[in-house]
């Protein structure tokens, strides 16, 4: 059994900016927001292994803070892990159940799920469509009735593959398909990610419904890794999505490319008696649609800047504070009003986390 339980208080500043042209369209506003976030995980892990096959099963159930939201809402599940899976000790294994893919795109010490710096200087009535793309459509625990399977297989001590894939009903109570291939080359020194992913999401009703949304990505990311001083990495990524609506038609808001990249560095003492960890990063992300009205060859097109500062100290071995300060900046540029629209927000935030593993 691993339990952990983790605190985190945060304050969000955004500001909306408008352009100086469009003054008299959007008016200049402040938003500031607070809240403290709270979990705790038990995870236990049941592991049956003879010679060098096993089988092995894991369930982590999840305790949250936040009681005013429905516990099937996003981010307030009760389980997180629940799977099964079987296989040869570092040669394959087959895994199937409610589980994570493996990460491509690496963030560094900040923009932690469930985090302001996360979401960045999206405000209420921008496109909720703005968000990074690292290889993520398929990265992470399905919600609805949907379910994971995984494949392994560990050819050589530093490569290993993942062949990922999803079905069953999302959270819209679609039918969901998808597949998440990925392969990582570690070197100890020197880690190279890379991956491609596939979905597809058709209406449960075809004869009356004909939503079909396919999305398609692709990306990697390099990893320096330089014990006990320094780490750092890079990460790239660009994903589509073709989206026909409920009527038969093409969405042109939302079918559009999505590119991301980005890198971060970490800095250690190397110290085992008072461990300090300080790390830097930043992330920019654009997306274009396929929207316009005023002029046919403007389109959408929006992106995103995220960074952040951290620190961490870790106390005793098990108590770890986490400092994290953040800026981030979004540009709009919106073809769908006639004449077209730009404006931009800005954010800052503070978050400061506890987190205690025993």
């Amino acid at each position: 059994m691993v339990p952990w339980v983790a605190f985190s208080t945060l304050a969000r500043m955004p500001i909306l900016r408008s352009s100086p042209e469009i003054a008299s369209a959007i008016s200049q506003d402040q938003i500031a927001y607070g809240t403290q976030q709270g979990r705790m995980l038990l995870r236990v892990t049941p592991t049956y292994s003879f010679d060098d096959w096993f089988v092995q099963g894991q369930v982590e159930l999840v305790g949250t803070e936040d009681q005013t939201a429905e516990r099937s809402a996003l981010g307030a599940a009760d389980t997180d892990d629940l799977w099964l899976r079987i296989g040869q000790w570092n040669k394959w294994d087959f895994q199937v159940g409610r589980f994570e893919g493996w990460e491509v795109f690496h963030l560094g010490m900040g923009l932690d799920q469930n985090s302001f710096e996360r979401v960045g200087a999206v405000g209420h009535g921008d496109p909720n469509s703005l968000t990074f793309y690292g290889l993520t459509d398929d990265e992470f625990r399905p919600q609805g009735e949907a379910g994971n399977m995984a494949l392994h297989y560990y050819p050589l001590p530093f490569l290993r593959f993942e062949a990922l894939g999803t079905v069953g009903s999302d959270s819209g109570g679609n039918t969901e398909v998808a597949t998440r291939p990925v392969a990582i080359l570690d070197f100890g020194w020197l880690k190279l990610k890379g991956g491609v992913e596939w979905q597809r999401t058709t209406a449960q009703a075809a004869a009356t419904n004909q939503t079909d949304i396919t999305k398609k990505g692709v990306g990697g990311a390099v990893q320096f890794v330089f014990e006990p001083h320094v780490e750092l990495g890079f990460n790239v990524a660009q994903g589509t999505i073709f989206d026909i609506g409920a009527n038969g038609q093409e969405s042109t808001t939302g079918s559009l490319t999505r590119t991301s990249y980005g890198g971060f560095a970490n800095f250690s003492n190397g110290s085992a008696r008072h461990p300090l960890l300080l790390g830097v990063g930043g992330l920019f992300t654009r997306n274009v649609d396929q929207n316009n009205i005023a002029n046919p060859n403007v389109v959408d097109n929006y992106w995103l800047w995220q960074s952040f500062v951290a620190a961490q100290y870790v106390v005793f071995q098990q108590l770890y504070i986490k400092l994290v300060g953040s800026y981030s900046r979004a540009h709009f540029l919106d073809a769908g009003t006639n004449p077209a629209t730009t404006y931009d927000d800005e954010m800052y935030s503070v978050r400061l986390r506890f987190s205690f593993y025993f």
